[in-house]
C-alpha cells in the first residue's frame, strides 16, 4: 500500500487565543471502518497538543448521523463538547494512545 493516499487530515488554521485548534479529516470509502480514522485522529491530536500554545483539539461540524466518524473521535479520546444545528463539536486535551492492534 506504499504511496497510496487513503485520506487526509489537517487543521483549519492555527490555534486561537484560548489554545484551541480545529481539525478536519476524511477517509476514502474503501478504508473506512478499518481503524485508520482513529489512528489518524490520535496521531494528529497528539502532535498538535505537543506544540506550543495548543491546549485543546476540536472537531466541529460532526453530523449527528455520521456514527462512524463520531465513534472514531470517541475511540481517539475526544468527548462530546457542544451541539450544533446538524450535529456536534468534539474536543480533547488528552488523546488516547494508539491501541496495540494498530501495530502493522
Amino acid at each position: 500500500m506504499d504511496g497510496v493516499v487513503i485520506g487526509e487530515c489537517g487543521t483549519s488554521g492555527p490555534a486561537n487565543e484560548a489554545g484551541d485548534v480545529e481539525i478536519g479529516y476524511g477517509l476514502a470509502a474503501p478504508y473506512r471502518g478499518l481503524g485508520f480514522g482513529t489512528e489518524m485522529l490520535v496521531g494528529l491530536s497528539r502532535w498538535l497538543l505537543a506544540q506550543d500554545g495548543v491546549h485543546r483539539v476540536t472537531a466541529g461540524g460532526v453530523r449527528a448521523d455520521d456514527i462512524p466518524s463520531r465513534r472514531a473521535l470517541e475511540r481517539a479520546g475526544f468527548e462530546w463538547d457542544r451541539p450544533t444545528e446538524t450535529g456536534a463539536w468534539y474536543s480533547t486535551r488528552c488523546p488516547r494512545t494508539v491501541p496495540r492492534w494498530f501495530d502493522r
